[in-house]
């Protein structure tokens, strides 16, 4: 039987310029950057980002203290005004009505219908209910953000 390469014999070499893996990097904020970022919120990471090895989490805490940071609001205003957005969102959504902010993404009601399921004990035949369920689509600012 030939042997075949199927074209990986190329040497890949994820380093970066430093010589480090990007895992291996330390996570920085650029000041320069977050001023231009598209959504306003600068890149205010949880502290604890470094240990957690990439598996950065933002809770609600984190994004109430990074719009105050990058809007200059106090941390009351800053909640406010997150808490408000949540609050026009989820009415608009529970209206029926989608939420399209150009750049970041589309909040929308997806409508599932009726099925059977089976109940995972028994076995038998159940039925699930029709729902209305909540989904986003991030936009091409968002994308390209995160990429």
């Amino acid at each position: 039987m030939a042997e075949t390469d199927f074209g990986l014999s190329q040497n890949i070499d994820a380093r970066g310029a430093n010589g480090a893996f990007p895992g291996d990097l330390p996570l920085t904020v650029n000041p320069k950057r977050s001023q231009s970022s598209p959504f306003g919120i600068g890149e205010a990471l949880n502290p604890n980002a470094i240990e957690n090895e990439g598996n950065v989490k933002m809770n609600k805490n984190d994004l109430i203290s990074a719009v105050a940071e990058s809007s200059g609001l106090s941390k009351n205003d800053a909640s406010s005004a997150v808490e408000g957005v949540f609050d026009a969102i989820q009415k608009s959504l529970a209206g029926g009505n989608e939420v399209r902010l150009v750049g970041f993404g589309t909040f929308a009601v997806a409508k599932r219908k009726a099925s059977m399921g089976r109940n995972p004990r028994t076995g038998e035949p159940m039925p699930i209910k029709a729902s209305n369920q909540p989904k986003f689509k991030a936009g091409k600012g968002l994308k390209d953000a995160v990429n």
